[in-house]
């Protein structure tokens, strides 16, 4: 399903930083892959680095855009 959304162009609208639309298309991704609303079950389906690296980001991330 996400294969079709380019979710970094409809985030772009939402966000004005193009390092926070990446990080937030990493984390839709993961999140619909995850299919769990719980941070740390989207740390896990998040590309790249540990599972604790991955929720230090979003936690950031989610301060940043607060």
């Amino acid at each position: 399903m996400d294969k079709c959304i380019n979710f970094s162009g409809f985030l772009g609208y939402l966000l004005d930083d193009e390092k926070l639309v990446k990080q937030a298309a990493q984390m839709m991704k993961a999140l619909l892959e995850a299919q769990s609303p719980r941070l740390s079950n989207i740390a896990e389906k998040m590309p790249g680095q540990k599972r604790d690296s991955n929720y230090k980001i979003i936690q950031r991330f989610l301060k940043q855009v607060n």
